[in-house]
Formats: C-alpha cells, structure tokens, sequence
C-alpha cells in the first residue's frame, strides 16, 4: 500500500521528515520518495514541480506499519517546539486524515483505517481458494 504523508504550508518540516524517514533503520527499507501528491489536483503551469507536495511510503506488511508509525512518533516529540500548530496528513485511496501528536500505538491505529489498509482476506465474503 502506498501511502502519502504532507505537512501543509511548510515544506521545510516535509523535507525534514523526509530525511528523517530515510536516515531511520526503521523506515529507510519503505523507500520514502519526495513527490507531488498522488491525486495531483495541481494546476502547476507546464507541469513542472515548483514544490515537493509529500512524501510517499511502501507499506507492504505490518512491521511496515508499526515502524512507520514510531518513527512519525519519535520526529513530531523531536520537532516538537517547530511542529506546534502544524498539521501532519496520511493520504491513501483518496481518504485523508490528520496526523495527531500522539503515541505510536494512536499512529498505528489511524494508518492502519485507511483504505487499502487492512488485509483483503474475506474481503468479498468468500473463502480463499
């Protein structure tokens, strides 16, 4: 599941979360990429990229997601005094949602509600074949 994490109004934060993301032991294998949000409702003339709108994550299994999850934990308590009104948002299958300051556990439970997120097991009812 691909995931689109943004920091609204301050590509500052979203750069440093990049690189925290990519510097982390935890996160590093999930491939954070800086890039424009996935549904790009983007108006940029010429389709250039004036600035880098997200960064998207790999999240294939469920350490994937506990590990995302402490990492954005650990980065929002160590920005804690820079972040301080700012909104940290997940995107995935086009539902957003915001981010709080809180535990990992809290963080967990939000990236794990978005769509595509749970496992598609009995998905449609059925038995697997």
């Amino acid at each position: 599941m691909e995931i689109q994490l943004s920091v609204p109004g301050d590509g500052v934060a979203l750069i440093h979360l990049h690189d925290w993301l990519r510097r982390d032991d935890r996160t590093r294998r999930l491939a954070p990429r800086l890039a424009p949000p996935l549904a790009s409702g983007d108006d940029t003339p010429g389709g250039a990229m004036g600035t880098l709108d997200a960064v998207n994550v790999i999240l294939s299994n469920s350490i994937a997601f506990t590990s995302l999850a402490v990492t954005l934990a650990n980065w929002r308590t160590a920005r804690r005094s820079t972040l301080s009104g700012t909104e940290v948002r997940v995107t995935s299958g086009g539902t957003t949602m915001t981010i709080p300051n809180a535990s990992a556990e809290q963080i967990e439970q939000i990236l794990r509600s978005l769509p595509s997120a749970g496992e598609e097991e009995g998905s449609d009812g059925g038995e697997p074949s």
